[in-house]
């Protein structure tokens, strides 16, 4: 499974905006880990997994992010940092599991309220 450049600049693009799903510690990609991730790919398409820094001292990151999707049977879309995007198109065809929560925005910048005009 290959993604095309349109499709992963839409998967980065949506993964900005997430939170990271999952964190990967100093015991490293245990077996309950990723189960955990392959639990999360039954109610979504995209995983962000952050890899915290005890685990990058005795590890490559770019090994284990590929080791993670391969073991997931998911698609690297990104690994940036500390930060592993993975996506797994969804298999089931049950219309209630179909729907996919989108994440929401940061709010924008606070405006100023206007003033009224009041004669004192």
């Amino acid at each position: 499974m290959t993604i095309d450049i349109k499709r992963r600049q839409e998967l980065r693009g949506r993964a900005r905006l997430m939170e990271p799903h999952a964190r990967i510690g100093k015991n490293g990609l245990t077996d309950p880990v990723v189960a955990q991730v392959r639990r999360m790919f039954n109610t979504r398409e995209l995983v962000k997994v952050k890899l915290l820094r005890s685990f990058m001292e005795s590890n490559d990151r770019k090994k284990a992010a590929l080791e993670l999707a391969k073991k997931t049977g998911a698609e690297l879309v990104d690994q940036v940092g500390f930060v592993v995007v993975l996506f797994r198109k969804k298999e089931s065809n049950d219309p209630a599991r179909t729907h996919v929560k989108k994440e929401t925005k940061k709010p924008g910048p606070i405006r100023k309220a206007k003033r009224s005009r009041t004669r004192r």
